[in-house]
């Protein structure tokens, strides 16, 4: 999906570390942020590990906003190097405990793409 690749799903695994459950793919803010939806990324900065995956996601929103690449614990940029950012959680406690907030409905692995 990352790399707008063609592929054809032949099964779908289930990926946690700590139970039996899909992981989520977030885009989180500090607690205290006014960015409340998609919108207003507008001429913000996003980290993540998935960038091409979170330009699409922005651009359906119609929001420009730069998005950089994050070299893991991507949870710690906020809010000094980065406005906000899509990261993979199962449980949220690494966002909670960092301080973010996932106040933005995002998407789920199997529609990443759409």
């Amino acid at each position: 999906m990352e790399t707008g690749a063609k592929v054809d799903e032949v099964s779908e695994l289930v990926y946690a570390k700590q139970r039996l459950a899909r992981v989520r793919w977030v885009l989180a803010v500090p607690e205290d942020s006014a960015i409340r939806e998609a919108r207003h990324l507008e001429g913000k900065v996003v980290a993540t590990e998935v960038v091409h995956i979170t330009e699409s996601y922005l651009a359906r929103h119609g929001v420009k906003a730069r998005v950089e690449f994050s070299w893991g614990a991507t949870e710690v940029k906020v809010p000094q190097l980065a406005d906000a950012i899509v990261e993979v959680t199962e449980t949220g406690s690494s966002l909670r405990a960092n301080d973010c907030a996932s106040s933005i409905p995002c998407w789920s692995p199997r529609r990443c793409s759409s």
